[in-house]
Parts: C-alpha cells; sequence; structure tokens
C-alpha cells in the first residue's frame, strides 16, 4: 500500500490528480446519500486506484491505472478475476466522454459520478479545480489548453445527463461548468 501512496504524492506537480482528489472522491461515496447505498468494494478499489497513473501529456491514463491496479491487487492477494476485470473496467471508464454511459452497470454509474462530483462544487472549489487543472496542463500553450478545455466541458453540456445516478448534482455542475465557458470566452 505504500508503493500506492507514493504514486499519489505528487501534489507538486499535480495539484488536482493526487491523493486529495482519491479522499475526495471517498469522502463523497460515504458521505452521498445517493450513492452510498451502492458502495460495494470493487467500487471503492476503483475509485482509489483509478488515477494512479496520470501524466497529463499521455492519453492512456486509464488504461495504464488498470494495468498497475490488476497487477498490483494481484499482488496482494486479489485473486478473482472477475472481481480484478471489473475494476479495472470501471477505471477506463473514467475516460470521460469517450465511452458511451447509457448502458453501464450500476457500479460503473457509482465511479463516474463520485469521479466527476467535482463539476458540482461551490464555486470556491470549483474555480480552484479548474486552475489546478490549467496547472496540471501547463505544458500546453494558453489558446490550445483553452480550446480543448471548452471543447470538454462543451460535451458534458451537451449530454443529456452528466449524472448517471446522483441527479441532484446536475444543476450546480451545468452552472458552474456554464460560468466556466463564459469566463474562457471572456478571455480567448
Amino acid at each position: 500500500m505504500m508503493e500506492l501512496f507514493r504514486l499519489y504524492d505528487r501534489k507538486d506537480t499535480l495539484p488536482y490528480h493526487n491523493l486529495s482528489h482519491i479522499l475526495d472522491c471517498v469522502s463523497f461515496i460515504t458521505h452521498n446519500q445517493t450513492v452510498n447505498p451502492l458502495v460495494t468494494d470493487e467500487i471503492k478499489l476503483a475509485l482509489v486506484y483509478h488515477d494512479v497513473i496520470y501524466d497529463p501529456t499521455a492519453t492512456d491514463n486509464e488504461e495504464k491505472s488498470a494495468y498497475f491496479t490488476k497487477n498490483h491487487l494481484k499482488d496482494l492477494f486479489v485473486t478473482d478475476m472477475g472481481t480484478l476485470e471489473k475494476i479495472c473496467y470501471m477505471i477506463i471508464q473514467t475516460k470521460h466522454g469517450v465511452f458511451n454511459t447509457d448502458n453501464l452497470d450500476t457500479d460503473t454509474k457509482v465511479v463516474l459520478d463520485t469521479d466527476l462530483s467535482i463539476l458540482a462544487s461551490d464555486e470556491v472549489e470549483y474555480l480552484q479545480y479548474s486552475e489546478n487543472i490549467r496547472e496540471e496542463y501547463a505544458h500546453i500553450d494558453d489558446d490550445s489548453f483553452y480550446k480543448g478545455r471548452r471543447e470538454f466541458l462543451e460535451k458534458m453540456l451537451a449530454k443529456r445527463k452528466i449524472y448517471q445516478l446522483c441527479v441532484e448534482l446536475e444543476p450546480l455542475a451545468r452552472k458552474n461548468i456554464e460560468n466556466e465557458i463564459l469566463h474562457i470566452s471572456r478571455k480567448f
């Protein structure tokens, strides 16, 4: 487990995708009344491991996280292949915007809603999140970053629903996203 903590100890280089994000996910599934009754051990493991490998210059972080997870959990004596495959599947699904979310199982919906719960945070926390994401992608020039960020946010808004289970989060998430798009539009 120390290896896992070491991998997440990266606040200096990744101000968002670090241990704080994972702890926020754990807090969310503990306190959110919609998802808490649905939480399984597989969900907990998927959330703990879903960003264990994160390189802002890469496009395969979820796949690499799933691969690491499978091997790490095997080393920790999780031997049921069905369980390992399910955890890895949920991790790969956190590649938001890539997969169709209509036919997902409940466990995967919990993982996705939890990972996206930051979008429905209060204004101050959301602003910090968006600043942290910008800092993680500092290697990209402003024009390119904000063009890509706006595209991502617009895809989120275009979804019939952002959250699969936590519908109570939808209005605030949409408001935050709209405000960020407006802020980007004023800059560029």
